[in-house]
């Protein structure tokens, strides 16, 4: 090798002028997926607590009537969804139902409703209510779905107003292989001004 090859080489190695632009190729993919990573989960997050923030509006708004018909339930469903914004609502599914409580742990549908998108709960089916939210006096000792009385009430004891939101949550930037996931919330509330919130066709 000759001396001006190995005076070249030697400048070479000593000039650093390109690292800085070297190590910003080498760490940009790695600082641009910790952004988009952080994003993703932060957008997630807060599409999350939106679901439970709906879920418990749906269940208080309804605990505040003494009764209801489908125009009201129509419009609580609505105001529950709009309740998502910035996210979709039409990717929300929203179901309402009155529960009559049967057990400690279980209960029975009065009546179900939904967003057009959801099938509502059938009237009849039972729901698992959660461990000790039920008293004992919200027990009734002739048990679930007597027949209707007067006011529209299914027999006596305690019922509890049910509201559950299910999303189905796309981030809005493609990350990895997370394209989307469900996020679900549920609330059960005692109502407010009654001992139930009969619907009435």
């Amino acid at each position: 090798m000759g001396w001006g090859m190995r005076a070249m080489l030697r400048r070479l190695a000593a000039d650093d002028r390109g690292v800085s632009l070297v190590e910003f190729a080498i760490a940009f993919p790695v600082l641009l997926g910790m952004y988009l990573g952080s994003y993703v989960v932060c957008d997630a997050i807060g599409a999350n607590r939106k679901v439970s923030s709906a879920a418990r509006e749906l269940t208080d708004i309804t605990s505040r009537f003494v009764s209801l018909n489908n125009a009201d339930v129509t419009s609580i469903l609505n105001a529950s969804a709009q309740v998502m914004s910035p996210y979709s609502a039409a990717n929300a599914q929203i179901k309402l139902s009155q529960v009559q409580v049967c057990t400690a742990t279980t209960g029975k549908v009065i009546w179900g409703r939904g967003t057009t998108n959801t099938t509502a709960r059938a009237v009849g089916s039972v729901v698992t209510l959660p461990a000790n939210m039920v008293h004992a006096t919200m027990i009734p000792a002739a048990g679930c779905l007597a027949a209707l009385d007067a006011s529209g009430t299914f027999g006596t004891g305690g019922y509890l107003v049910f509201g559950e939101v299910q999303y189905n949550y796309r981030p809005p930037v493609a990350y990895g292989t997370f394209t989307q996931m469900t996020l679900f919330d549920k609330t059960y509330m005692s109502p407010r001004v009654s001992n139930s919130v009969p619907l009435i066709p």
